[in-house]
C-alpha cells in the first residue's frame, strides 16, 4: 500500500510516518531563531489567543506563511487565531509565538504560552490547559488526570511531502484531547489521515490539484 510520507523538522524531533526519530542537532534551534520570534525573558508580550470549535477532539494543523491563506486578526494587541471544524488552517502569517524555552550560549529566549478556547458561542467558552505528555509518564506530579481535555504541542517547523508530488511547507501541529487519546492507536491512524488531508487543502488553497 503506498503511503503519504511526510517529514516535518522540530524544536526536538523530526517526525514521519510509522517512524520518530529524536535529532537533538542545530538544524532545529537555527529553524527557529529564523523562523520565530525570540522573545527576551523580561519582554511582555500579549497572548495569543486560539478559539477552537465547541467538543473539538483531535489533531491540529496550521500552516502558515502561506500568500493564499488568511490574514490573523488582532484584538487589544493578541493575535486571534479561529481553527476550523477539520483542524486545518492555512495563515499569511509568517510568525507564530509558542511555549517553547529555548537557550543559545548564554541567552535563554522563551516562547511564552498562549491561551486555548473551545467556543459555543461569542459569550461562552472553556479554556483549556497545555498539557505536556512526558509529565503523565516520568512521575511528574501533576493537577490534571490522564483522561482530563488540554492542548499537546506536537511539533513546529518545516516539513514535506514526497508523495505523489513534492509540497514544502511550515506547519505548527497541535493534539486537542487528553494523554489516552494522544497514547491510543486511534491517534496515530487519525495523524497518518490528517497528513494526507491537510497536505491536500494546502496544494487546493495553492491553486495546484
Amino acid at each position: 500500500m503506498r503511503k503519504l510520507l511526510t517529514i516535518t523538522l522540530s524544536l526536538v524531533t523530526f517526525y514521519s510516518i510509522g517512524q520518530k526519530v529524536d535529532e537533538r542537532k542545530n538544524t532545529g534551534k537555527e529553524l527557529v531563531k529564523k523562523q520565530f520570534r525570540t522573545l527576551n525573558l523580561n519582554q511582555p508580550k500579549k497572548k495569543d489567543i486560539y478559539e477552537l470549535p465547541i467538543n473539538f477532539r483531535g489533531i491540529v494543523e496550521i500552516f502558515y506563511s502561506e500568500a493564499c491563506g488568511q490574514k490573523v486578526t488582532k484584538k487589544k494587541g493578541s493575535k486571534i487565531i479561529q481553527i476550523p471544524t477539520d483542524g486545518i488552517l492555512i495563515i499569511k502569517n509568517d510568525k507564530l509565538d509558542v511555549s517553547y524555552d529555548v537557550k543559545d550560549g548564554d541567552q535563554e529566549y522563551r516562547y511564552i504560552p498562549n491561551i486555548y478556547y473551545q467556543v459555543r458561542s461569542r459569550t461562552e467558552r472553556t479554556e483549556l490547559p497545555e498539557l505536556v505528555k512526558e509529565e503523565f509518564e516520568n512521575g511528574t506530579e501533576s493537577k490534571y488526570s490522564k483522561d482530563d481535555i488540554g492542548i499537546f504541542h506536537q511539533g513546529f517547523g518545516s516539513g514535506v511531502t514526497y508523495y505523489p508530488d513534492t509540497v514544502s511547507y511550515y506547519t505548527y501541529t497541535l493534539f486537542v484531547g487528553s494523554y489516552n487519546d494522544l497514547t491510543s492507536d486511534k491517534y496515530q491512524s487519525e495523524y497518518i489521515k490528517m497528513s494526507k488531508e491537510s497536505v491536500n487543502k494546502l496544494k487546493k488553497c495553492r491553486g495546484r490539484k
